[in-house]
């Protein structure tokens, strides 16, 4: 009987070794983005179904480099984004309700992001809510706040991960992985869920529109991000943007 040694390695990217990471309760999650904070990026397009109109929730894992203290943009899509903030490290959240006014959602302060550890943030908005925005950090409302009762401003720019298409100097300096975006709000449940205690796991059961997984699916090679939810947005690595073996644990 012929005896066969296959490395994990070589079975990356043939779909073979995620099947038996899972059946064996081994890890779901290999890849994520590294930027380097100078003008790389994750395209994702324009499609319509990533614009939201009276309510969203966009998930995302994020990791900035350590000492870094410039605005790192963690997505946007032109009239919506979330950043972490210069020097304080707190998030932000931006919602466009016109090309001229706008609602900006700070994480309390005294607790800064920016520390070269993983983090898990939640952005949610719904138009009929008294509490229209809301973050989550780590499983854990960080604030909640109303503001006016409008929509989100319609933008004619694609979705993008790793940078602030509105604005320069803005790029991601660090990893990002496991982003998905809904025209649904989540709840306090479905955000401690996909949290999971730290640990992402498989989020199809929540029918996101997109989810993008930052190399796996795709065996972390070649520039294309493929989009696991219903949208099939793919994205695109723009530029220095590239897959790393380094994701949230």
């Amino acid at each position: 009987m012929a005896i066969y040694n296959i490395t994990s390695q070589q079975l990356k990217g043939t779909g073979i070794l995620n099947s038996f990471e899972l059946a064996a309760g081994g890890a779901f999650n290999t890849y994520s983005v590294a930027f380097d904070g100078n003008d790389d990026y994750v395209n994702c397009g324009n499609d319509s179904s990533l614009q939201p109109t009276d309510e969203f929730s966009v998930s995302s894992w994020f990791k900035t480099v350590e000492g870094d203290t410039g605005r790192n943009q963690i997505w946007s899509k032109g009239f919506f984004r979330l950043a972490v903030e210069p020097t304080s490290g707190r998030l932000n959240l931006v919602v466009f309700r016109s090309n001229t006014q706008a609602t900006f959602v700070y994480t309390p302060a005294g607790t800064s992001y920016a520390d070269a550890e993983w983090h898990h943030v939640v952005a949610t908005f719904k138009k009929s809510d008294i509490n229209r925005y809301k973050i989550y950090v780590d499983g854990e409302l960080k604030i909640e706040v109303g503001g006016y009762n409008s929509n989100v401003n319609a933008s004619s720019h694609s979705f993008q991960i790793g940078t602030n298409n509105l604005a320069g100097a803005n790029d991601m300096n660090g990893n990002i992985d496991e982003v998905a975006f809904w025209k649904t709000k989540l709840t306090l449940t479905d955000v401690q869920n996909i949290y999971n205690d730290g640990v992402p796991n498989d989020i199809s059961s929540y029918n996101p529109i997109s989810w993008w997984r930052m190399g796996d699916n795709d065996g972390g090679t070649g520039t294309t991000v493929t989009d696991q939810g219903s949208g099939g947005n793919d994205g695109t690595l723009v530029n220095n943007a590239t897959f790393e073996e380094d994701v949230p644990s």
